[in-house]
Parts: structure tokens; C-alpha cells; sequence
């Protein structure tokens, strides 16, 4: 059996959403349920003659996790001896790592470095990258994740900005939303994104009729227009060529990147439709930005990001798969 960081027994409510929460936290989540159906008395099966309410299923989105090495974290420094000792392609791969890469962004203020430190010790703290550090090593993973910061901070990216220009009150760190769905089909799915030519696996599910569930990184808005953005520590290799416009588009096609970052874009048109005045996807939406941290660098131009702005078309296409409504923040 593979080895887990949690087991959830009983997939009924309460059971989904522990195990989702978990699983969210970066945890390898293992949910166990007895019978034939989950959701307990949330599911839609008859019981002794009567329909309990519309399920509320959970997806779990396993694309959402940096795939940078699932079970164990590791140090990357031996074997690079031309990396500077302060590179963040030095730093430790794998879940933890991932995670503390990403509470450094959640907790920074883009604008200016001077808690930057605090931010990086509490992070390092909370979500230890691997195993415990000497003194020397301690300081030398604050000091690449600083200099992670400045890089990517700095980078100017292709919309025309720069991470440093978004200050904290424009932004939503780890947005919460619930999609409503009435019947959320899988071959519906499909057939669309084909048509627009997004490179995503074959789906297969049973019809969805709840709420999907999800969080987004980031949302940020910089001159008028909003952005997703979501932070990839993924270790594609240690040079400016491995994390080119081509090895990046190859990563997002592997891990199913695509399906997620256009069902965020749903959530977010749906979310501005309800609270922008007079919203309009084409003036009011920036698009989806990508960003693998370890290839994004002032010196190394267009490495380690992936940019796209879907169709206005695809995205109403899509929202109207999950039927009326809007999105429960």
C-alpha cells in the first residue's frame, strides 16, 4: 500500500471535507468509505422512502500540488557546483518544500522586503523544507528564499508588470470559492476544451451536481484588470533552457495544469460578475499566470512562466456546463 500522511475513515460529510482540507495542506490524503456511495446523509440516494438533499461532493484536485517529488523532501545542491550557494534551484524539492515556498508568498508584502526576513523564518519554521538544518544550512535556505523574492518579485512579467507593483490590499491570497453545479458532465467537458485546442487528458467522472470546491493562490488586480496566479515550485532542471516557453507548456500539459487554471477563471468571472460594476470579461480580466519560481529571474527573460488569457467565449461556454448561478466565496 502507498504510504499516506493521513487516513480519513468515513467519506460523509464531515469526512469529505476533513479529507479535502487535508489534502489541501499538502498532505497525501487516503478517504475510506464502507459503502457503495459517499456523502452520508448529504447524497442524493433514497433512505427508507425519502431523497435526502443534493450532494455536495468535494474535488480534490491532485494537479494542484507542485509535482516535485511526492513522498520525501530532498537537498539539490550536491551535483550543481555552479549554482550560487543562495540559488533557490539549490533548495530542498518535494511537498514541504512546496509548501513552505508557498507561505512565503501568501505572508510577504510584494512591495517591500522589509519583513521579508520575519516571513521567511516563519515559514521555514512552520513548514520545514527537510530535515533539520545546521545553523549554516538554516541560513542558507533563508537567504535563497530571499533571493527568490527579489527575482520573481522583480521579474517583469507578460502582461506588462511587475509582482513588486501589487501592493497587499490588491490582492486575494488563497481565495476560497464554491462553484454551484447542477449536472457537471464529463463528455461535455471534454468536447469543449478539444474545441479550443487545450491540451487536457481524456476526463472521466460521474456527473457533478453540488459544488466544486477549490482555492486559487492568487488573485491579484493591477491597473483595472484581475489575474490568477498560482505558484509552481516545481524543480524542472537547473538551467535557464529547462524552464523555456516550451519545457514550461510541456509541464502544464503533463499535470493537467490547464483544466485547473480555466475552472479559477470560471470562479473569478463569475465572483466579478457579482461585485465589479458594469463587469466585462474583455476589459475587466488580466488572465492566468503561471509561475514555476525557480526559473523566474530578471536574467533569464520569459523562463519559468506560462501566461495565457482564455477566449471570453470559452469561458461563458464553460461556466454555463455548470449551469445557473454564480460562485459562494
Amino acid at each position: 500500500m502507498n504510504d499516506f500522511d493521513a487516513i480519513v475513515i468515513g467519506a460523509g460529510h464531515n469526512g469529505l471535507v476533513c479529507a479535502a482540507y487535508l489534502a489541501h495542506g499538502g498532505m497525501r490524503t487516503l478517504l475510506v468509505e464502507a459503502r457503495g456511495s459517499v456523502g452520508g446523509t448529504a447524497s442524493s440516494e433514497r433512505w427508507a422512502g425519502a431523497t435526502a438533499p443534493d450532494a455536495v461532493p468535494v474535488w480534490v484536485n491532485e494537479a494542484a500540488r507542485d509535482r516535485d517529488g511526492r513522498s520525501q523532501a530532498t537537498e539539490t545542491g550536491t551535483g550543481q557546483p555552479d549554482l550560487a550557494e543562495d540559488d533557490i534551484l539549490r533548495f530542498a524539492r518535494g511537498n514541504r518544500a512546496g509548501d513552505c515556498v508557498h507561505a512565503v508568498f501568501e505572508q510577504a508584502d510584494f512591495t517591500s522586503s522589509v519583513d521579508w526576513l520575519g516571513v521567511i523564518e516563519s515559514a521555514l519554521a512552520m513548514h520545514p523544507p527537510g530535515p533539520p538544518a545546521t545553523a549554516d544550512g538554516h541560513a542558507q535556505r533563508a537567504r535563497q528564499l530571499a533571493r527568490m523574492m527579489r527575482d520573481v518579485t522583480t521579474t517583469v512579467l507578460p502582461p506588462g508588470f511587475a509582482l513588486r507593483e501589487v501592493p497587499v490590499a490588491r490582492r486575494l491570497v488563497e481565495w476560497e470559492f464554491h462553484l454551484p453545479s447542477r449536472q457537471f458532465d464529463a463528455g461535455a467537458l471534454s468536447r469543449l476544451l478539444a474545441t479550443y485546442d487545450y491540451p487536457v487528458p481524456a476526463l472521466k467522472f460521474a456527473p457533478l451536481s453540488g459544488y466544486l470546491h477549490g482555492f486559487v493562490d492568487l488573485v491579484a488586480e493591477h491597473a483595472g484588470r484581475y489575474y490568477v496566479i498560482d505558484w509552481k515550485s516545481n524543480f524542472l532542471g537547473a538551467t535557464a533552457a529547462d524552464y523555456a516557453a516550451s519545457e514550461v507548456s510541456a509541464a502544464m500539459a503533463k499535470d493537467s495544469y490547464h483544466l485547473q487554471h480555466l475552472l479559477y477563471t470560471v470562479a473569478l468571472h463569475r465572483f466579478l460578475a457579482q461585485r465589479v460594476s458594469g463587469y466585462d470579461y474583455e476589459r475587466d480580466i488580466g488572465g492566468t499566470l503561471y509561475l514555476f519560481v525557480r526559473g523566474v529571474r530578471p536574467d533569464w527573460p520569459g523562463a519559468g512562466v506560462y501566461f495565457n488569457r482564455a477566449p471570453r467565449r470559452l469561458i461563458e461556454d464553460l461556466s454555463a456546463l455548470f449551469g445557473d448561478g454564480g460562485v459562494r466565496p
